[in-house]
């Protein structure tokens, strides 16, 4: 009976890993996700159907919360690696708007509602909207950007939430805990566990980038200089995320912050390295029997390193979240009856349908986004295992006050998994396809609203280009005419001067500096209009063999 059983799993698991490598290309035509076909067998094998997989909040919370933490990390880690933009690129401030004010809000409106209408005590009510509030970085692996170096702005604000706001919402849950009773550090008073979240958000900040830049300059040194720690790049990955978030853990500070920074800095060691130029375009000429030569060059040492650990994380998360929605397609299979109950299913509702939209509209309050990217932000916000990590770690220390918690956050879980698994592919197909046709001077930079430039002045929108260092190009371009004429200016041969004053300070020197700065912008201004205007072309003919793709073989 045991090796039938065994045999048994080994078939499932592996007839479910083939069945989705090759119909992965229908489930992204379909609106349809992966996690819902994970949820759904499940279900199905948990302890309502098959009874195959016996999995319970009443068992072994511990087990259950540490390989949820566990995928947590890896996803967090692999969105750090993906974010390829300098730091002070405009493109971050929206992620770090939904990060932190959106999910203050976010966390208030549903402790309050929890409080006012669902009749809970303000310690679990915090618990609570700890594990409803964050976005899901494993689940929201489909909205991610495509690649290192993308910064369409959609897809990198969601990007850079789910990395940031699962390490935002743990102060939260251990204020709601320390309300239950479990006491944490600097829980004794207000103004110690201001010291001590702050203290927790820098130093998990520092740790991580220490880490991940660390990793990088020793291992391109030892690469560069000695040909050595060649290969291996899986161990580096899962290495420097455990070296990260143990520091961290050891340190006191919010070890998810620190793991999402740590794939941040490592991506950021790669782009000073590697220039404007994408890791993919630098290694395109790379033969597989050559790959060593890449891994020991100079030039492309760290871009070897960043895409190979990248790749594997990648990897990794896939398994990891095939693993995670069927624990939790087992445990919802042991407790369905539960969520069938109203009082489990309204607190869902309000935070999809008006929690989640009104703290999007405080994060994106003055940002350029236009109204179809708000609408969309405010609806994908899919909740999965960082929900389900918050309610066993609630669970692990103060199980009495937060087991009531359990239906809520699970019915939240399969409603998020269906509802925006089967709206985000339409969603996201809709949207790019308008955002590559519209020109940006019929958008506008605001809400629509913004005057268009002059004809001939109107770029097109194009995936990689707004918000970010490109897209300051793009928005030069579409928003502000040439303020200048096209003539060459007129440099006189012999600038005046008075006496008594340098020649640099004159008045005709300083003019014909400011007039050949002038024409030396309006020749860069026209360069880049020409790089967007092929760029826009390059995309286009991309989109246009993509959807004949589709429309013959979907």
């Amino acid at each position: 009976m045991e090796i039938r059983l065994e045999a048994l799993w080994f078939l499932l698991i592996g007839a479910l890993l083939v069945a989705m490598a090759l119909g992965r290309g229908l489930v992204a035509r379909l609106p349809l996700s992966g996690a819902m076909v994970y949820l759904v067998v499940g279900f199905l094998i948990g302890p309502a159907c098959a009874n195959l997989l016996t999995v319970s909040l009443d068992g072994d919370v511990r087990t259950l919360r540490v390989v949820a933490e566990t995928g947590l990390v890896v996803s967090l880690m692999a969105i750090g690696m993906h974010l390829r933009v300098p730091l002070r690129d405009p493109v971050w401030r929206v992620p770090l708007r939904l990060g932190f004010p959106a999910m203050f809000a976010t966390v208030l409106l549903v402790a309050g509602s929890g409080i006012l209408w669902g009749g809970l005590a303000p310690g679990p009510a915090l618990v609570l909207a700890a594990a409803l509030a964050p976005t899901d970085p494993v689940l929201a692996n489909e909205l991610r950007v495509k690649e290192a170096g993308d910064d369409e702005p959609l897809r990198f604000a969601l990007s850079g939430e789910g990395g940031c706001n699962d390490g935002s919402a743990y102060p939260f849950a251990l204020v709601g805990l320390a309300l239950c009773g479990w006491p944490s550090l600097g829980s004794e008073r207000p103004a110690t566990f201001l010291l001590a979240m702050l203290w927790g958000i820098s130093g998990a900040a520092a740790i991580g980038w220490a880490c991940g830049a660390g990793m990088v300059r020793l291992v391109t040194w030892l690469r560069t200089r000695f040909g050595e720690a060649v290969g291996l790049e899986g161990f580096l990955a899962i290495g420097l995320m455990g070296l990260c978030y143990g520091a961290a853990l050891l340190a006191h500070t919010y070890a998810f912050v620190a793991v999402f920074v740590a794939g941040v800095a490592l991506r950021h060691e790669e782009l000073d390295a590697t220039g404007e130029q994408t890791p993919s375009e630098a290694l395109a000429d790379v033969e597989r029997s050559h790959k060593h030569e890449a891994a020991t060059s100079p030039e492309l040492a760290h871009a070897y390193m960043a895409e190979s650990m990248m790749a594997f994380a990648v990897e990794i998360e896939r398994i990891v979240e095939l693993g995670l929605m069927l624990l939790i397609g087992s445990i919802i299979s042991a407790h369905w009856r539960e969520l069938l109950d109203w009082h489990a299913i309204w607190p869902a509702l309000f935070l999809l349908f008006i929690a989640r939209p009104a703290g999007s509209v405080v994060a994106l309050w003055g940002s350029t986004f236009d109204r179809q990217q708000r609408t969309l932000i405010a609806w994908l916000g899919i909740r999965g295992v960082g929900a389900l990590y918050y309610l066993l770690f609630g669970l692990e220390h103060s199980r009495y006050a937060t087991r009531p918690l359990a239906p809520v956050i699970l019915a939240t879980i399969v409603l998020s998994v269906f509802l925006h698994g089967c709206s985000a592919t339409p969603a996201l197909r809709r949207y790019m396809g308008r955002y590559m046709r519209t020109p940006a001077c019929e958008t506008g930079r605001e809400s629509g609203n913004a005057p268009r430039p002059p004809l001939g002045e109107a770029m097109y929108r194009i995936p990689s280009l707004p918000d970010s260092t490109r897209g300051r190009q793009m928005r030069d371009l579409a928003s502000s005419p040439i303020r200048r004429s096209r003539r060459v200016p007129i440099i006189p041969d012999k600038p005046s001067v008075t006496p008594g004053v340098h020649a640099d300070q004159t008045p005709d020197v300083r003019r014909v500096a400011r007039r050949v700065k002038e024409h030396a912008d309006l020749v860069e201004r026209a360069d880049r209009r020409r790089r967007v205007e092929v760029r826009r072309r390059t995309l286009r003919r991309q989109w246009d063999c993509d959807t004949e793709a589709a429309r013959q073989y979907g």
